[in-house]
Order: C-alpha cells, then sequence, then structure tokens
C-alpha cells in the first residue's frame, strides 16, 4: 500500500498498522521508565536521582502521549 488509503479496507488496514505501532512504542517507553533505578541503595547520588526522576517522568509523559494516540 502506497500513499492514502483509496478504498475502506486499505484504511483500516492502515489504521490497524498504525495501532500496533503506537503500541509497541508505549510498551517500550513504559518499559524504559519503570526500568530506571531510584534510589540511592541502587548506587545512584542525590543529583543522579534526580536526573532520574526526570527522565523517568519525561518517558512516562511520553508513554501517556502514546496511549492517547492509541485511544
Amino acid at each position: 500500500m502506497s500513499g492514502s488509503p483509496r478504498t475502506r479496507e486499505e484504511l483500516i488496514a492502515a489504521l490497524q498498522v498504525a495501532a500496533e505501532l503506537e503500541h509497541l512504542l508505549m510498551v517500550q517507553y513504559l518499559f524504559a521508565a519503570y526500568t530506571l533505578k531510584r534510589g540511592a541503595d541502587e548506587g545512584l547520588s542525590p543529583p543522579d536521582l534526580e536526573r532520574a526522576r526526570r527522565w523517568g517522568s519525561k518517558v512516562t509523559f511520553v508513554a501517556r502521549q502514546e496511549m492517547e494516540h492509541l485511544g
């Protein structure tokens, strides 16, 4: 399929592919966000801990955007 969908079936197929991509991206972002180190007991200094929290927040925000796209 190239260009814009021309039939209902092509549109459905394109939307299905788009939904699959959004889902795959969302899962990867969530994995990244929730596998970040989260404490001093994991070897993070206070500045590193703050940096990891900011990264986690940003990546979670992007994952939420992907969920909205999927919706």
